[in-house]
This record gives C-alpha cells, structure tokens and sequence, in this order.
C-alpha cells in the first residue's frame, strides 16, 4: 500500500475513532435508560430508590459529555446542528444538559433530590434528622432523554458514514461502517 494511502486510512481512523467514542457513550446512556426502565416496573424501596437515581445521574452525565466542551481532543457535538430541525428535541437537550450542570456544579446532587434538616420535638426530646424528597424522573421524562439519545446517535452514524464515503473516494475502495460500531438505536427503552 502506497504511503499516502495509509497515511490517508490513519488520518480516517483517528476521525472515526472520535465518532466511536461519542458512539459509545450514547451506547451507555442508553443501557442506562433500560436499566431504568426494569426498576420502575417494579415496587421500589428505598434503596432501589438511591440505586435507579444513582443510573439516571449515570446516564445524564454520559449523554451530556457527548456534548461537553471540556475534552483535551474533539469528542463532541454542537447541539445546535445535532438538533437543527427538531427544536423541540433540542428543548429536551437544553433540560438535560442543565440537568446535567446541576450534578457537577452541586457537588455531585440531582435535582431530583431535596434534602433538608428537620429538628423534630419527640417525648421531652428533640430530634435531628435528614429528610429526603425524591422525585423520580417519569415515562415521559425517560421517552424524551430516549429520544434524544437516539436522534444524537443517528446523527453520529451519519457523520460515520460520510466519512467512510470520503475515504471511499480518495482510495477508490469500498469502505464499510460495521453495525458493532455501537447501534444504539435499536437498544432503546
């Protein structure tokens, strides 16, 4: 193989190797997704209740980075031509990326979670305890981050296949996008 040719198969390959990696994100917060979507058809105690918010912070923070700004090396999307022509999707984004700042920027706290201190009179006592709000995220909630985890993905495999087609041109062979790239789209809740 002529030098320039591999040179041109190696500049493709870290190309795509970006797009894998956004690929494969989307894959983990779309196991996540389906991971919730088991615990909430059951009765739910409490520590199913700390388990599924810990995978929904799991799954926000894995969709969000597809997006962040803050990587050493181009992994990542712009939301405003993933979501061009769909401005409702691109709502939905806007709430889970802000659901997403709430998690980094609050040390880690959903905003699902409202805890406070309650000093409660008992007996000739008071008491000191914690208490806990939960609000777990709905079907319709879930369905939104499911669907925009997959229109992201639809567009990551669109940027695959245009760039298999540009190496298809400049070597003038067949180039291929296996569907092990991460086919998450079909893994949906």
């Amino acid at each position: 193989m002529p030098n320039s040719e591999r040179e041109l198969i190696d500049e493709y390959r870290r190309k795509m190797q970006n797009q894998v990696i956004l690929t494969f994100r989307l894959r983990r917060a779309t196991l996540c997704l389906t991971q919730m979507g088991k615990y909430l058809a059951g009765n739910l105690d409490v520590v199913q209740v700390e388990m599924l918010l810990a995978i929904y912070d799991a799954l926000i923070i894995s969709y969000a980075s597809c997006f962040s700004q803050n990587h050493g090396h181009r992994v990542n999307l712009d939301a405003k031509k993933v979501f061009k022509n769909s401005p409702e999707l691109l709502e939905i984004h806007k709430r889970t990326i802000l659901i997403r700042n709430s998690l980094v920027a609050h040390n880690g706290q959903n905003a699902s979670v409202e805890e406070d201190v309650a000093i409660l009179q008992r007996d000739e006592c008071y008491h000191v305890e914690l208490v806990s709000k939960l609000r777990l995220p709905t079907s319709r909630e879930l369905s939104d981050l499911n669907d925009v985890i997959g229109h992201s993905y639809e567009h990551v495999r669109a940027r695959m296949e245009r760039l298999a087609m540009g190496l298809e041109n400049e070597i003038g062979k067949p180039v291929i996008v296996s569907q092990e790239m991460g086919d998450v789209s079909k893994q949906g809740t």
